[in-house]
Order: C-alpha cells, then structure tokens, then sequence
C-alpha cells in the first residue's frame, strides 16, 4: 500500500488465487485443464449480492458537504473526477483515497483543486460472493464453453443507480457541476468504461488503469454514437489485464471512432502506481485547458499523448 512514499496501491491480491483461475481457464491449457479451471472461477465468484448501506449513502452525502464546506474556491467548480477503488475489503475505498492525497506529498489533489476539479471517492457496494468485499460488479466469469471471459452487466448497472447516479445528481443539484470526469482502477475501471453507456453526456471523459472492455460488453454498441475522449492506462508485466488484450481493445475503440489513447509502462503489473495516478490527473487538467501543454513525466517512463 505504498510504504513512505506511497508509490503503490495493491489492488485484488487477496482474490489472486480467483483471477489466476480465471486466466488459467482462458489459456490454450488442454481440454480437461482448461474445464477444471472454470469450474473452479465459477464456483469461486457464485452467487454475488449487492447492497450499499444508508451509512454509505450517509458518506456519499458528508463527501459532498466536505467540498461545500472546505476552503472556498477561487472560482466556482466546473468540473469532478471520481476515482473508483479496486475490489477489496470495506476498508479499500479509505485506503484508496488516502493513497491518492499522499502521492508526491498531495499534489494531484492540489493541482486538480487549483483547476476547478472536484476530487471525490465513491465506494462501491458490498459483494457477497467475494466475502464482504467492495466490489462493482460481479467480477467476470471464464465460460465453459469457449475461451473467453463474459462481462456481468446487471451487476455494473446496480452499481451506477445505486452510486454514480446519486452522486452525479448532488453534484449538479449542490455545484451546477454536469460534466464528469471516471477512473478507475481495476474493476473500478471497468465501472468507470461502463458509465459510456448509462450516462455519456454526463462525462468529459474516462480514464481506466489496468481494465478493459470484453468482447461481449454492451458498452461497445454505445461507442458507435459516443465522443466522450478515453484514457486507457496499463502496463507491459500484468499478468491479468495482458497489454497485447489492451491494444486490441484501443484498436477496436478507435475503429468506432471513439478518441482513445493508451498508455503502457514498463512497470508495476497490476497495482496501481503514483505514477499513473499523475498521468490520470494531467490527462483531466488537459482535457480541461486546451492549448496548454501537461506532461506528466515522472520516474522516466509516464508520458501524455494526445490524440
């Protein structure tokens, strides 16, 4: 979780043994190997309730009060960035966000604030199936029928009334704020590439770090009509998001004509690092402040490209 510097934030490790499952079952294994392996990913992930509690929807409305009482603003707020934790336990959302205010002594927050940006932490509800963990949605199951991994939609859609919807509603009711930036990390940024089909003139953009759309995602039908800029960010050494599955996923983007850029760096597997975070953060100021150039180079390998 970052240690001094809080360089990384660990994401779904405790469920690892479930993820490698799942790769496992989508890998040219032999027949018999390959069936054990999605039994074994659908019998892990069976059975996923959702439910977000009246204290949560209690801290979704302090959040907000939060930025109405804080440090006046210089100029009224034009625009938020929700940032969407991984899977985890309870406490991920918290452990998140203190990650993110921490990173090179709090600058993304600052830098953002200074812009107009609103900085907010959804937590996402409590999945059963993953033992009282926050969970966005059902995580994706391996099909026992032919290699590939199916998106469990209903789940993401419960997540967005339950959460999202709420917490964009109070935003424009409280900050005449409509334009939104979402990203995430992990299953958080597959929540974040879903809101391109429940509210796409709601955002200014989508960022995901280490995520992607999978084949059968309904969001894919929604791009064809979609300007919304996306941010995909992953790195060459994750082992469950692989980069050449990522660049597939850009390439099919921009076949649609969807603005995407994606970014890979040499570095981190699956965690989410400080780096990315602050490439996440200057990708929004640029989106915010054409005209004006935003780098985002740090430790030699995080770069923003426009396109």
């Amino acid at each position: 979780r970052g240690g001094g510097r809080a360089r990384i934030h660990r994401s779904e490790n405790p469920s690892a043994a479930v993820l490698v499952a799942m790769h496992l079952a989508t890998t040219s294994l032999s027949r018999g190997a390959g069936i054990f392996f999605r039994i074994v990913a659908v019998c892990s992930l069976w059975n996923l309730s959702l439910a977000t509690t009246p204290s949560e929807r209690g801290d979704r409305a302090a959040a907000i009060a939060a930025v109405a009482s804080g440090p006046p603003w210089k100029s009224p707020p034009r625009a938020a960035l929700l940032l969407l934790h991984a899977m985890g336990p309870p406490e991920w959302a918290d452990e998140f966000r203190e990650f993110v205010e921490k990173v090179e002594g709090g600058r993304i927050i600052s830098e953002l604030r200074s812009a107009g940006v609103i900085v907010l932490f959804p937590k996402a509800p409590l999945g059963i199936c993953t033992r009282g963990r926050r969970c966005w949605s059902e995580p994706p199951v391996a099909s026992p029928i032919r290699s590939s991994m199916h998106e469990p939609t209903d789940s993401f859609e419960f997540s967005y009334h339950d959460v999202i919807e709420p917490l964009l509603g109070d935003l424009e009711a409280e900050f005449g704020v409509d334009q939104v930036f979402l990203a995430g990390h992990s299953m958080g940024g597959a929540m974040a590439l879903q809101m391109l089909r429940f509210a796409p003139q709601k955002l200014a953009g989508v960022i995901s770090v280490h995520s992607l759309l999978f084949d059968d995602s309904p969001v894919w039908a929604a791009m064809n009509s979609s300007s919304v800029p996306v941010l995909l960010e992953g790195s060459i050494k994750d082992l469950f998001i692989l980069a050449p599955d990522l660049h597939r996923c850009a390439t099919r983007m921009k076949s649609l004509g969807a603005q995407v850029n994606l970014e890979l760096v040499p570095n981190g597997g699956h965690d989410v690092h400080g780096e990315e975070l602050l490439l996440v953060s200057s990708w929004v100021l640029a989106r915010l402040q054409p005209g004006v150039e935003v780098n985002a180079h740090r430790g030699g390998h995080v770069s923003l490209r426009m396109g």
